[in-house]
Parts: C-alpha cells; structure tokens; sequence
C-alpha cells in the first residue's frame, strides 16, 4: 500500500466527501456524484450526519489515498440498557462499508476495519456486528468477525 494513506474519524468537513462514498456505494460505483438527485441526497446526507455526529450515535471513518477520499466505514453506537454492575455498555453496528473499485483488495478496507476495531476496544463496546454481502464475509472473518449461534432477527413482513 502507498505511505500517504491517511485512516480517521470523519468530521463535518468530511461529509460531504462521504456523500459521495455512500452514494457510489448505493447507486453503483460509476454512478457519477453530479446532478439533481445527487445533490438532494448530498445535502439530505450531510444534514442528518452532522446531527447523528453531534449526538455521538455515529462514528464515521474515511481514509484518504494521496489525498482523495478512497474508503469509508461506518459504527452506530447501540447503547444498551443499564444493569447492576454494568453501567452503561455499548455494542456497534458496522455499515456503509465502501472502498472505491481501484483500491480494493490491497489492505485499505483491512486498515480502516482494524482502526475501528482499536477504536471499539478503546471505546468498551462489548461487540460489533455486520451485515456483510456474500462476497464481503471473507473479509470479515479473516478480520475476526464470527457467525453467531444464537441471533434471531424479526421482520415486520413476517406477520401473519
């Protein structure tokens, strides 16, 4: 990997760069980031982040290749309810996952997951949980993501 990579915490002024992330991350990754409907999701985006940040329910984390915006990775802090002994815990959910196409496969997306994983010991999270795509799971228990045994999941649409 080249030297200038630089992997952090993402702050206001870098929501608009990861603007861009998620929308290549959702629309397709030659979507180009121009036009009407880009621009209300940007603007959309950046609103809700800024508040989401400020309350300190989302951590975002982007990584700059020779200065450019290549990688972004997203925690949403789920804090538990309060037990006897326990004080207030704290698990993450792992999302917006996204590595642009000319930089993946070469330790980027692997040096973005290990900060938030250092993050996350630091931080006390007692876990962090990830809905990866089939082709993402490799990548996730190489990392030391494991499937759980005992998770149940319930959907509205599964209602009779």
């Amino acid at each position: 990997m080249k030297p200038d990579v630089a992997t952090r915490i993402a702050s206001d002024d870098d929501l608009q760069s990861l603007a861009v992330l998620r929308w290549r991350l959702k629309a397709g990754d030659d979507a180009p980031a121009e036009g009407a409907a880009f621009a209300r999701f940007a603007e959309e985006f950046v609103r809700f982040e800024r508040v989401e940040r400020a309350r300190g329910e989302v951590v975002h984390w982007i990584a700059h290749l020779a200065g450019k915006p290549a990688a972004a990775m997203s925690v949403v802090a789920i804090r538990k309810v309060t037990s006897p002994g326990d004080g207030a815990r704290r698990w993450g959910y792992l999302t917006n996952c996204y590595v642009v196409p000319e930089h993946r496969n070469g330790a980027l997306g692997r040096r973005v997951l290990g900060a938030i994983q250092s993050w996350a010991r630091e931080q006390a999270f007692e876990f962090i949980i990830v809905w990866p795509s089939e082709r993402a799971f490799p990548f996730y228990e190489r990392a030391g993501f494991r499937r759980p045994d005992d998770l149940l999941v319930w959907t509205p649409d599964q209602v009779e």
